[in-house]
């Protein structure tokens, strides 16, 4: 029995929609299988010391924490203050080639090739 071209294509459409929404199916399954098999949840927390132990990168007396701040607030303040290195060069120290380009952005109308 010969079928109708368009229902044969229909069906063959329907089969592999399926086809490949089973296969995204177990391959996101799979993943999550993967995760929660991976995700070790009973990692041991590590212990807290009694005393913090000795460090002089990690100050522990109020007076070092505070100098320990104002120095990095400077420190920061003092960033801030300074400007950015300047990459433009002055008009007047443009090579041709810097100035042709600088010409195209101020003038972006004029952009391709003059025939």
């Amino acid at each position: 029995m010969t079928a109708n071209p368009l229902t044969t294509s229909l069906l063959v459409t329907l089969v592999g929609m399926a086809v490949v929404f089973v296969a995204m199916s177990l391959f996101f399954a799979s993943m999550h299988l993967l995760t929660l098999l991976a995700n070790d949840r009973t990692r041991a927390k590590p212990p807290i010391p009694a005393e913090p132990a000795s460090d002089p990168a990690h100050p522990q007396t109020l007076d070092q924490r505070h100098a320990a701040v104002i120095a990095v607030a400077l420190a920061r303040a003092q960033i801030i203050d300074t400007p950015p290195m300047s990459v433009v060069q002055p008009i007047d120290a443009m090579s041709p080639w810097a100035d042709y380009y600088r010409h195209r952005q101020l003038r972006p109308e004029g952009r391709g090739r003059l025939a």
